[in-house]
């Protein structure tokens, strides 16, 4: 009878927690901003529609703006290096109409940034660090300015992105229709690849090796000494 009783017992807290997985939370028009401390962190990771803004300052540093009942329901936690921001139990957020989600993050150095879902992420310092790696999916609009020795950067969906700063090396790989206005970012060497109908635009000093699958377009500025174009489809390569 004991073994049944904790079956039951058991049954009953699954269900309970899969039943708060995917709740829908609406927000209840109480706005408030809030201070949180976390460890520090070496990347960041966001998922969720949250508009995210970098500012200079001491790593663990945060704060949350939005609906009371909203913030209640966001995770800021660090893991394994990396600040995880994100809905608590996958839940469904929904803030009032012509509300939000506003968070600054001060950084100190970070190397991964991590996005999915939609909102801005914007950087209002220059981050520096030897390598950035960026990961991107969904509809973010990212604006940064990265002073670095080897940019990567993985886009899927119709993110758009403008990037500003230096670089030795840029790679990127971008699916979907994401659009990379890199203009502003100097870099060396650049290796591009596309596939469905992304857009980028770069400045290349040295070698340009563009890879182009689909509707994809690239535009380069500078004067590289090696070009490497491989395309099929409607794509195209040209300077600008």
């Amino acid at each position: 009878m004991k073994n049944v009783t904790t079956l039951i017992t058991l049954i009953v807290c699954i269900a309970i927690t899969h039943a708060q997985r995917g709740k829908k939370v609406k927000g209840n028009g109480h706005v408030v901003t809030v201070e949180r401390t976390t460890d520090t962190y070496d990347g960041i990771s966001a998922s969720g529609f949250y508009d995210i803004e970098l500012i200079d300052g001491e790593e663990g540093q945060l704060t949350l703006k939005g609906e009371e009942n909203i913030l209640d329901n966001i995770e800021t936690e660090v893991k394994r290096g990396t600040l995880v921001i994100r809905s608590k139990d996958n839940k469904h957020l929904i803030p009032s109409r012509g509300e939000g989600v506003f968070i600054t993050v001060s950084v100190d150095e970070i190397d991964k940034i991590r996005l999915s879902g939609s909102g801005d992420f914007v950087g209002r310092k220059t981050l520096r660090t030897r390598d950035m790696d960026i990961q991107v999916s969904g509809a973010k609009h990212i604006d940064l300015t990265i002073d670095a020795t080897d940019i990567t950067i993985a886009t899927s969906g119709s993110s758009n992105i403008d990037l500003k700063g230096n670089s030795e090396e840029l790679t990127i790989r971008s699916s979907g229709s994401s659009n990379v206005k890199a203009y502003g970012l100097d870099v060396d060497e650049a290796t591009l690849e596309l596939s469905g109908s992304s857009d980028v635009e770069v400045t290349v000093n040295e070698s340009l090796t563009s890879r182009v699958s689909g509707s994809g377009n690239i535009q380069y500025r500078g004067n590289p000494d090696k070009v490497f174009n491989q395309i099929s489809g409607s794509g195209s390569v040209s300077k600008n």
